[in-house]
This record gives C-alpha cells, structure tokens and sequence, in this order.
C-alpha cells in the first residue's frame, strides 16, 4: 500500500486527464466557468474570467478580499444558523456538536475535522449515521500552527468546522447535486456570484480512502473543501467504497471573517471580547495597518520570518523592526482569546491539562497564556476570559455556560502547579551558563515545565525557536494496542456470531448450547451465558458438561470457552453449561458498584470526572477517574457514604438494547465510559438518573443487591487521573470484619480506649499506603521510632563538640497516637541526619589533624553512603592520606592521589566481598 502523499500524486494526475468522470463538472459549466491551469502551482481550477494563477493565496500572494465590501455582516453564530437554515432546505439535518475529545476513537485524542465524529464505524458501514444527510457546527483542536495564531489573522488552536455530509449508496452518490447545495451557501449566505469564486481540483486520501476534492476560494480565502470520499486502495489500483461519502468542510471562523471584512478573523469571531479586553489592558491597535499586514501575511508561511517581515513592510510602507513590534503584542492578545477559548471547550468536554496524552497540549497552552500575560504585565486572568466566552457562544454552545464554574476551578489548580514549576525553574535556571539549543529546551520543557520565555526573562540571551509550541505540542497519536491472536482468527473463520444469552438474563447460569468447533483446548458454541473477559470485568468460570471452564475470551463477535481435559462430546453436540453462580453474583456486584461510584463521583467533583480505567475481578475492584488533584480522606468517604446511600435506595437498573445513533441523541456522548464500541445496536445499562453507560458486562437488577460499598483506597496513578479502589458485597463484608480487628490491634499498640475511634483512611492518607496496609505500616514506624531514639543517643555520644543545637537534643518521649507517630519519626529522622553531618565533620576533622597518612577507624554508626562521602572528602583535602573506615555494615576504603597505599587489599581484613580498585574501595559482609 502506497503512503497518502503517493496516492495523492499518482491520482491527480489521473483524475486530471478525465475531470468528467471524478469531479462534478457538470455544475462548474452551468455556472459558465472555464477551467484552467494555475502558472505557479500546477492545479486545475475553474474560474468565470481568465486568470494566470488560481485562486489560493499562496498563488496570488494576498488576501484580496479585505479590499472589498460586501452587503453581509454575520456574526459567529449567525453564520452557523444562516447555513444550516439554507442546507435544511436540501435535506440537511442540522445535528449537535460532538465533544471535541474523541473518545469514540483509539486512534486520535482530539477532533480534527468534522468527518472525525463519524469514524471509523459510520464511514466502515457499521454504524448508522444520526442523518443520511447531515450538518454540524463542529469544534476541532489542532496545535500544528500555534506559533501562526494571531499572526496571520486566520489560524486558531481550536476551530469550528461546519461539516456538510452525506453517506450514500454508490448507486445515489451525486457530487455534482452536493456542490450546487454548497454553492446555495455562497450565493444567498455570503452573496457571491460565479465571478467571485475559483474551484480547486484536487485529491484528498486519508488511511488508504481517498476521493477527488473540489476547494472553494475567493478573494485568496480558502472558505470550504468539498471531498468526495469514494475509493479504496487496492493492489496497483483502487475499488469503489460500499458506501460513498460526502466529507465537505467549512471553515466557520474563516466565513464570519469573510463577510464582515474586518482586519482579521479574531475581530470578526469575537467582536465583544476583543473590545472589553483592549479596554482592561489598555490596548490600542491600528486596525488600519493590521489589515494591511494581515493581507500579505502569508508570506511569513512561505519565506523565513525575517524575509516575510521584510517583504510585507515594503509592501505597506513600515520599518521592519516597527513591524515586528506591533505583531509582537497584537499576537500575544489574539493568542490570548484563542487558547482561552480552546481550554473552555476541551476541558468542559472531559481533558484535563496534564503531562500525558491530549491533556500534554492543554497544558502548553495554558502555559503559553501565563508567558503572555506576565510577557506584557497584563491585568487579565484566564477564568474572567473564560467567562466572556461562555456567554458569547451560549446561544450555539449553551452547555459550555454549565461548565464555567468547573473550568475555573480546573484552571486555578492549573495556575498553582505553574507558579509551583516557576518556584523550582529558578534554582534551575541560575545553573544555565550557556544559550539553550532547541534540544536543551524542548528537553527543559517537557521535564521541567520551564519555558523558553521563563528562560529568556532570567535574563539568558538565545533566539526562541518560531516552531517551538508547534513541535512539543504535536499530537501523540494514541497507539492502539494490537492483542489480537491471529492463529485464533484464522480457526473462528466462517463461523456464526456467538449469541451471548447474558445479554438478556444476567443471572442466567445454566445453559444448552451446540458445539460448532472444537480446537486445541478451546470449544465454540452457538451461543452461551459464560461472559468473556473484556470491558475490565473478569470473565466467569464453571463447566461444560463435565469439563472445567477455566478461561472466557472474545475474538471478533465470537466466544471461545478454554476447557482442562479431553472432551467426551464432539462437533454437533448439545451440551451443557454451568457457570460458577458465586462468582458470577461477586462480579455482578463489583460490576455494578463501579458504575454507582462513577456516578456520586460525578456528582461530588464534577462533569470533568471520565472513566479512564476499570478493572472488576472476583476480589475487588478498581476504577481509574478524570480527576486533576488526588482525592483526600474528607472526599473518599463522601463518595463512600452517597454510594451507600445509592445501595440502600434501592434503584432498579434498567438494561436496554438502543440503535447507537438513538442512544447518542438520548443520553449524549457521556454513555462511552468504556470507550469506543464498534456496534450498531448498544447494550445502554442506566441507574436512575445517577449513571448511563453503553456497557456489555453483567449487572445487578438493583442498586440494594450490592449490598454495601467499602472503598479500600485511592492514589493518583499518573497527572490527571486518580484511581479508587473498592469491594463490595460478600467481600465488603470480609473488609469490614478485617478492619474491625485491625482497628482493636492498633488500639492496642497505642493504648486507645475505643478502636472505633481510629480512623483508618485518614491514617492511610498520612503514610500513603492503602487501608488494608495501615497495620503493617503502623508496626514498621512505631520500631523504627524507637530505634531512632536508641540511635540518636548513640550519635550524641559519639559527637565531642562541646555545644550541640537544642533542637538536636529534643527527643520525642509524649504518648504517640497513630497520626503523631509520623510527624514523630519524620522529626527523629531529621535529628539522625544532623547529627550523622556533625558525626562526618568531626570525623574528617580528627583524621586531617593526625597528620597520619593511613589511618583505619570504626563507625559503627555510619552506613556505606556517609561512610564513602566521609572517606572521600579525607583524601581529597589530604592526597597523601588513605583511610579505611568500618561501619555498621559494610566498610570503605580511600586512597588519595599521592598515596601508594592499596586501600583494595587493606580492606580484605575487614570484609568478605569486596569490589573497587587500590584507590578506592567498598567491603560487605563484614567479618567478626
């Protein structure tokens, strides 16, 4: 298979030579345009009146549009309702944005484009569309031409494509029918007529699909890109999809910007926001010379930065450096607007800024924000923006508006991780002697977090890279994981979809079935109630007949059921099943125990809170949430008592088979907690109004069968996700006996009256260990403890200074309790470490003033690190002196540079083990 770049090329020249046949010339000549061959790029393109060059900008050099007045003024969302009001008329259903994190995709964190919401199970033909023929307002997130935003006045981090498309049978695809819908737009949305447009030819190809385009300029605006998706590689040659689709994108910004002919798109999209925030700052623009610059801007994307400067202020009769100095703030104050908007939108979708995955690019971002903001000493925060945002898109967006409060919060634990990362870079900073390469501050970024503007105001001299944000916010695509046993495939080949009985009856656990095959240790039936691992839900466990079922596993649409032992049945059969109905029920109550905690946790933190991981086995279970902070002891049990409270309520759980587009319209995109499902029909599992998911698992009929809820513990498993662990059911119960006990030994250990004072999660909190772990840890600190107190006796006796620090004579002797023990012992350890330094220097100090040149003393005190750091710091300051030194555990030997003295065979009387070189030299196992 040839990559999309050589598809691209082989198949405009093809469909070049025969434009009848690919691109919708039918209508291109009713309009009376002529097509022609464009002198500098080489396309063909159709235009009404003769032209040298098409109707790109990067042919015609400037935006000639911004000369013209036109009798249109749409504002953002004007132009989305004028569109859709005008391609309703053709059978377009105008349907509503999906989130801008793709979370029916393992391929991509973000939307890119329109026809993103519809693969891969739309364009594959397995799933059904929401509308044979739809339009969307769809908001996409791009980070490839960050350093570009405010610049050229037209390139945004996240934009709205308004998507046009249809999914047709070959027999009903009709481009030409398509592009005149289009044109609607052009002539009664943006009055146009034929002589005002210049239609591109050219091939799109994306993931071995690929299909002939039409683009749509004027004015040296590209406004729209109609593809024809119709093909598929094949061989040396190509096929026609099954089904042929209609992917046309519009730009939305670039359309307002069109018909209002401001300065820039920015003006255009946020006329508000740009006044209220150049009032706040202080700020005064030259919309007059921004207009002129912004013309000629695409020679900065064609030329170096200083050669494209260069050039637009001989065009416009402006210094160079004044020029640069007037985009310098005007593009930090569009940047601005931008990012601002793009962090309301992604985060009020689900992504939280982090240093993984799609969160890594937010995170930039905001970041970028920060640098602008302190860049300029501008007055503005980020939630204020936010705000302005919210209320300006309510009437296209108004879920947005519901989520401010919660972005705000997001973004203010945000700002304090920054300054946090600011508080540290400085350190860092201050031992940079030399200019950064980008490769020093790439790696300085994405380790540290310091950007190349906290660099340049410490007062470093280096050029920053243009491209920079463009390279370290490049999307990690999320590589999918291939576990598929294809051995497997090619043995299930031909046969039928097992139908799987647990869909219909969860308690089902007695079954007859045929045996359609039977392979190695593996057995496949027509259908069955043994629910295979998958969805994070532990798969069930029994009998076939007389044979052990000791694995479940789905491969494609069918289940194979792994047996111990030779069966005693053959192909054609019918046996039985028989599940183990313990484990089943365990399950089922860890299954839907998730589910409950998902939901109160949404409740309790917020809409941000996503499934990010589940795992539910026979002994517990797990889930991994969106959270930006770790949760602490006070929420952990606020989630615990409403998931009770849920339990005892007593709600029924409903389960339902829904079309997958019915089911996105009814319950939204929240239902894919598990992530994509390539179906048609969902498995819709809902409590109440408390949690709807699309899950294939095995559940309860009642929230009161799960009987009780315990969580055992939670951590933050990587930045913005915290995993809960819980159990429920029989095995809350064993937890609940367990922390019982545990409760009256630590009672015991620290002389506490009443164990049902202790509380366990608070303790775990404290030393970082799970509840189930708080005993052992207890035991370790409270010995530790002791034997501290031993040794700092021990090291105050062997310290000879006359005048030792209080603080290094205070022992702690009160009554511990199991929260004071780890304040205790930290402070113990803190007088250890002091007075281990005091021990090294007076050692240093006897062995230099001996004026000895060998000298070997015993340290019982000291372990191998202080042992090596003291013997070292004595030769170096003497280079005559070697000196062996046995500790506790082990001994070290040290020979300066001008001794002959082999410190190798010196320590052999000591130890047993012993590695190094004559100079320098470590012994274990020491001898008595």
């Amino acid at each position: 298979m040839i990559s999309d770049k050589e598809l691209k090329e082989k198949y405009r020249k093809e469909f070049g030579k025969n434009p009848e046949k690919y691109y919708p010339v039918e209508f291109l000549q009713n309009l009376g345009l002529k097509r022609q061959r464009c002198e500098k790029c080489g396309k063909y393109f159709w235009s009404y009146a003769p032209r040298k060059v098409c109707g790109d900008v990067s042919c015609t050099s400037e935006y000639s549009f911004l000369d013209k007045k036109h009798n249109k003024n749409l504002s953002y969302v004007e132009t989305w309702n004028l569109f859709s009001k005008i391609l309703k008329k053709y059978g377009y259903v105008p349907i509503k944005r999906y989130p801008v994190t793709a979370r029916w995709r393992a391929d991509i964190n973000f939307v890119e484009a329109s026809i993103d919401d519809f693969i891969p199970y739309v364009i594959s033909g397995e799933v059904n569309p929401p509308a044979k023929a739809l339009v969307v307002p769809q908001p996409c997130l791009r980070f490839n031409d960050i350093e570009n935003i405010g610049i050229t006045g037209a390139h945004y981090s996240l934009f709205s494509m308004i998507g046009q498309h249809r999914f047709e049978k070959p027999e009903n695809y009709n481009p030409n029918e398509y592009l005149s819908h289009l044109y609607s737009w052009f002539s009664k949305g943006l009055n146009l007529n034929s002589k005002d447009v210049v239609f591109h030819e050219d091939i799109w190809a994306g993931s071995g699909n690929f299909g002939p385009c039409i683009e749509i300029f004027s004015g040296g605006l590209e406004l729209a890109n109609q593809v024809y998706m119709q093909f598929r590689q094949s061989g040396s040659s190509y096929k026609n999809l099954k089904l042929k689709v209609l992917d046309m994108g519009l730009g939305h910004e670039r359309n307002t910007w069109f018909s209002t002919n401001k300065a820039n798109s920015y003006e255009a999209v946020f006329p508000k926001i740009c006044s209220k925030l150049r009032t706040k700052l202080g700020l005064s623009f030259d919309m007059e010379v921004l207009k002129k610059f912004v013309k000629y801007s695409n020679a900065l994307q064609e030329k170096n930065y200083d050669q494209g400067i260069s050039e637009i202020s001989k065009k416009i009769s402006i210094g160079p450096e004044k020029l640069k100095e007037i985009i310098r703030e005007s593009s930090a104050f569009y940047s601005l607007i931008d990012h601002s908007r793009a962090l309301l939108v992604a985060i009020s979708d689900g992504v939280l800024p982090s240093n993984v995955g799609g969160g890594y690019n937010l995170r930039a971002l905001y970041r970028r924000v920060f640098d602008f903001i302190e860049m300029f000493n501008w007055n503005v925060s980020v939630p204020e923006l936010i705000e302005w945002h919210a209320a300006d898109l309510k009437k296209l967006f108004p879920e947005l508006s519901e989520s401010v409060e919660e972005v705000k919060e997001i973004l203010d634990y945000e700002k304090k991780k920054y300054f946090a990362t600011k508080k540290a870079a400085k350190k860092i900073i201050s031992t940079i002697k030399k200019s950064p390469s980008e490769s020093d501050l790439i790696k300085l970024y994405e380790s540290r977090g310091i950007s190349p503007e906290m660099l340049s105001r410490s007062g470093l001299k280096f050029e920053i890279p243009k491209d920079f944000y463009q390279k370290i916010t490049t999307i990690k695509k999320r590589e999918r994981k291939n576990n598929v046993n294809y051995d497997l495939i090619d043995q299930i080949e031909n046969l039928p979809q097992t139908v799987l009985l647990y869909r219909k009856n969860d308690y089902l656990t007695e079954f007859k079935a045929k045996v359609l095959k039977i392979f190695d240790n593996f057995v496949v039936l027509d259908q069955t109630a043994f629910y295979p691992t998958s969805g994070g839900q532990e798969h069930d466990t029994g009998f076939l007949d007389n044979l052990r079922v000791s694995d479940v596993i789905k491969v494609k649409k069918i289940v194979l059921h792994k047996i111990e032992g030779k069966p005693n049945f053959k192909m054609g059969d019918i046996v039985k099943g028989i599940i183990d109905k313990e484990r089943r029920l365990q399950l089922m109550k860890h299954h839907t125990a998730t589910h409950i905690i998902n939901g109160v946790a949404r409740q309790i933190l917020g809409n941000h809170i996503w499934q990010a991981g589940a795992e539910k086995t026979v002994k517990k279970a797990r889930l991994d949430l969106t959270h930006y902070e770790k949760l602490d002891s006070k929420l952990l049990e606020e989630i615990e008592k409403r998931a009770n409270e849920v339990v005892k309520a007593g709600l029924p759980i409903k389960k339902e088979l829904i079309k997958k587009d019915v089911a996105e319209k009814k319950y939204g995109f929240r239902i894919y907690q598990g992530g994509a499902i390539p179906e048609n029909t969902l498995r819709i599992v809902s409590i109440g109004n408390l949690d709807v998911e699309a899950c294939g698992g095995t559940h309860l009929n009642n929230t009161r069968e799960v009987e009780f809820i315990k969580i055992i513990g939670s951590k933050k498993i990587q930045d913005g996700v915290v995993r809960i662990e819980f159990v429920a059911g029989n095995y809350s119960k064993k937890f609940l006996e367990l922390e019982q006990k545990e409760k009256k030994e630590i009672a015991n250990l620290f002389g506490i009256s009443n164990p049902d004072e202790i509380d366990l999660a608070k303790i775990a909190e404290i030393y970082s260990v799970r509840e189930n772990q708080v005993l052992k840890t207890l035991k370790k600190f409270l010995k530790e403890w002791k034997n501290q107190k031993k040794d700092i006796k021990l090291f105050r006796n062997s310290v000879s200074f006359k005048e030792i620090s209080t603080d290094l004579l205070k022992v702690s002797e009160e009554k511990l309790n199991p929260e004071s023990l780890f304040k205790a012992w930290k402070a113990q350890k803190k007088i250890i470490e002091n007075l281990r330094k005091l021990l090294e220097r007076e050692i240093i100090k006897d062995i230099l003033n001996s004026k000895k040149i060998f000298v070997e003393k015993k340290i019982k005190l000291l372990d191998s690190g202080s042992l090596i750091k003291t013997a070292k710091m004595c030769t170096q300051k003497n280079p005559e002196l070697a000196v062996i030194l046995i500790g506790k555990d082990s001994a070290v030997g040290s020979s300066g540079e001008k001794s002959e003295i082999d410190v190798l065979e010196k320590i052999k009387k000591y130890a047993e083990v012993v590695r190094g070189n004559k100079k320098f030299a470590v012994g274990f196992k020491l001898k008595d």
